[in-house]
């Protein structure tokens, strides 16, 4: 499940980024994990924090929805997402 505006690996960077908001606040979360987006628009948007703010609550519905779905397996997707984007950034394969 996507937003039609997204890839899929961009889609579950803001769903792993929302999950560390929920952690520890977005504060920490922009600090600690900022989102590594593939997309250029996404790219400009994650470096400014007011902006991914607005971006992150504008798609609460979106990322609610997400978590109603993979309830049983979110933690496994999210996970598996986080591998992912660490073996990109170790590659040198991030935006």
């Amino acid at each position: 499940m996507t937003t039609p505006a997204m890839s899929e690996y961009d889609w579950m960077e803001l769903v792993s980024f929302d999950f560390r908001i929920e952690e520890g606040g977005f504060d920490s979360a922009y600090l600690s994990y900022p989102p590594t987006f593939e997309d250029p628009g996404l790219q400009t948007i994650a470096a400014d924090e007011r902006l991914l703010h607005r971006a992150v609550l504008g798609l609460q519905v979106e990322l609610e929805r997400w978590r109603e779905v993979h309830f049983g397996d979110a933690a496994v997707l999210i996970d598996a997402h986080r591998r992912q984007a660490a073996q990109r950034r170790e590659a040198g394969n991030v935006a």
